[in-house]
């Protein structure tokens, strides 16, 4: 699990560096300087369920405000999924953000889509879903002989 929690981090950082060069230099808002800094956020927003279960997108899109992220890339996202009440979920948090958004879809789930998300301050120029699939793990090896 700690390998798999490792390649999502990789494959976000991936999307996020993506984001961050296609955006280009007439992306950056006027009077900025090209050696500007950018606060990037990497947040498993569960489908919108908080700690106590209750399902409040609202209550992500504020800690994700309180935190003034340039760049954010979500875990476990919904689109149309029924247990999410059928909302197209980056695009809700890009809304209630001002932020563009961008969302990759894992698997197909309850009538929608679950997967990943960018939500970035300036424009998101292109977005490719590349698909990789891990080997199965060699169990011989990983079992103890005796």
């Amino acid at each position: 699990m700690q390998h798999l929690g490792r390649f999502k981090f990789a494959v976000l950082l991936g999307a996020a560096m993506l984001v961050i060069a296609t955006t280009g230099r007439t992306a950056l808002p006027e009077g900025t300087s090209p050696k500007m800094s950018i606060n990037v956020v990497s947040y498993n927003i569960k489908h919108g369920a908080g700690m106590d279960g209750r399902l409040d997108l609202s209550r992500s899109a504020n800690v994700l405000e309180a935190l003034k992220p340039d760049l954010v890339a979500l875990q476990e996202i919904d689109n149309t999924c029924t247990r999410s009440g059928g909302k197209n979920q980056a695009a809700e948090l890009g809304k209630a953000l001002g932020m563009h958004h961008a969302f990759g879809k894992f698997m197909d789930f309850q009538g929608g889509e679950y997967g990943l998300a960018v939500l970035s301050r300036y424009p998101i120029l292109k977005t490719v879903r590349h698909t990789s699939y891990l080997p199965a793990p060699n169990h011989a090896a990983h079992s103890k002989s005796k």
